[in-house]
This record gives C-alpha cells, structure tokens and sequence, in this order.
C-alpha cells in the first residue's frame, strides 16, 4: 500500500484508505482509444484498501499476495482461479500491477 501511496494512487477519506481506481482506469482507457461517452458508461468506482475500522479488505490482500508472489518471491507465472463475481474486479485488480512495472494479464483462460 505504501507504494500505491508514494505514486499518488490512494486517497483517505472518512478514515479509509482507497485506490483511485476511477480515475486510473479512466485514464487508461482514454489513453487506449474509448470514447469519454464509452468510459462514463462504466459507471467506475473507488476501491477501499483499508477500512475506516484499520482493517485491509480482501482487494488490499489480494494485492499484497500478487506482489510478493511474483516481485518479492521471484515466480515468472501466476495462476488465479477465479470465480464470477472476480470478473467486476479484474480491471480494477490490474492497476497495482501496472504501478509496479509489471505487463498485466490481459486475457482470461477458463478451465
């Protein structure tokens, strides 16, 4: 979260810890060619990382759990099985990636 933080990814409000995930997105997208009439459609939201109550949500672990898979224990491959309910998350999912430097997933594999 520190790193999301240093590179102006995260806000407080009300005692929350968020990603900008809104605006990230938004940008990428724009950046990749989609119409602002396109991106408003998306209706995109703030993720919270940590809660008001000082407690990370599953999103925040799930970033933590990528970053020392791939960065910090050094894997070159990372397989996610995923329910359905992940597919609203996924684009929002990749931006900490792409903080890092890394080239996000793009593609789905489904068993």
């Amino acid at each position: 979260m520190e790193l999301l933080t240093r590179k102006g990814w995260t806000y407080e409000k009300d005692g929350a810890l968020w990603l900008k995930t809104a605006q990230l997105l938004r940008q990428k997208y724009l950046a990749e060619g989609k119409s602002e009439k396109q991106v408003d459609k998306l209706d995109l939201k703030d993720d919270v990382l940590r809660r008001a109550n000082g407690f990370y949500t599953y999103f925040a672990a799930d970033i933590a759990y990528h970053r020392n898979k791939l960065e910090i224990r050094g894997f070159d491959l990372c397989i996610n099985v995923w329910g359905l309910t992940t597919t609203a998350t996924w684009p929002g999912s990749r931006l900490p990636w792409m903080g890092w430097g890394w080239t996000a997933p793009t593609g789905w594999w489904w068993c």
